[in-house]
């Protein structure tokens, strides 16, 4: 079995049964072997066609979960200037009115509010906001905010604040279509065969493959369904191919706004989302640490410890 795993596993803590193997998962990769289909050993190497094992977010010594929250969070949580709001949502991004007629504008902070939809309450930031709604309501929260296309915003009677054409455009996903397999075990009558190639040749009739390529093709087009990985509508393209954030991750026509999920990318990687979003995270958090903003935020203020002191 392939190993050639490019990913970090004792960072991402993720197993697959690549490195677990069992006799059923070798044989089926061996029988597409057999079949011409490649196999894959790195789900994340950029090759779209081929048999392959997804990772896993699995602990390897006890095969239970270990996700973002277990990797980063936990570790991350103990420090003073991070909170955490349970069971709200962010209803609108708030923009600088004083600077609307600038090439840049301002976000000053966001409204959120509970899931009983009672009243919204905001809060302010003196540095910039990091959206990471994913590929679906990030671009929803950019659009209810007045950034977007301005003749999507005009519509719903939303007031244009940044005309932004490509917010919501661009949507891609991973195709998936089920397909069911036969496992034949040829030693169950292996000991009371009277003749070699007697139970073959009467089941040849019935297990003959004739399914053609447009049967085949028919049936992919009605049982096509999504994967479930929604990325590219806030794409880090240029602005006039209809990009919406730069390579630092900045929405165009601010200066204090960032994306950080799925939504920013241009085209759909021939991977696992999951590796690739957590990629996405890792860089902005880069970029973040080490920007220095401009657009009347101010000096850049140090980054305060890793946790609180011992009480």
């Amino acid at each position: 079995m392939p190993r050639n795993f490019t990913y970090v596993l004792n960072q991402l803590r993720m197993d697959t049964m690549a490195q677990c193997t069992s006799p059923t998962l070798t044989s089926v990769l061996e029988g597409f072997a057999q079949l011409g289909l490649p196999v894959i050993g790195d789900v994340n190497n950029g090759t779209a066609a081929g048999a392959m094992i997804l990772p896993s977010s699995m602990q390897p010594d006890n095969q239970t979960r270990f996700d973002a929250r277990e990797a980063h969070f936990n570790s991350a949580s103990r420090r003073y200037n991070l909170h955490i709001a349970t069971n709200q949502t962010v209803t609108q991004l708030v923009l600088d009115s004083n600077s609307a007629h600038n090439s840049s504008r301002r976000v000053m902070g966001v409204e959120f509010a509970p899931r009983n939809k009672s009243k919204a309450r905001s809060i302010s930031c003196t540095r910039e906001v990091i959206v990471s709604a994913g590929a679906i309501f990030t671009p929803t929260l950019l659009q209810v905010s007045g950034i977007g296309p301005s003749d999507v915003l005009k519509s719903l009677d939303i007031l244009v604040k940044i005309d932004l054409p490509g917010v919501g455009c661009n949507l891609q996903d991973h195709p998936m279509v089920y397909a069911n397999y036969y496992y034949r075990n040829e030693s169950y009558f292996r000991s009371n065969e009277i003749a070699d190639g007697v139970y073959d040749e009467a089941a040849e009739e019935y297990i003959r493959n004739r399914t053609d390529h447009q049967t085949l093709m028919k049936h992919v087009m009605e049982k096509i369904s999504t994967e479930g990985h929604p990325s590219g509508t806030a794409a880090m393209m240029p602005l006039e191919l209809g990009g919406v954030v730069d390579p630092e991750l900045k929405v165009y026509g601010t200066c204090s706004l960032r994306i950080a999920d799925a939504s920013i990318m241009p085209l759909i990687p021939s991977a696992h989302l999951q590796a690739s979003a957590y990629g996405i995270a890792e860089k902005a958090a880069d970029m973040i640490k080490s920007a220095k903003l401009d657009c009347r935020i101010g000096e850049r203020l140090p980054f305060p410890p890793r946790s609180r002191p011992a009480i």
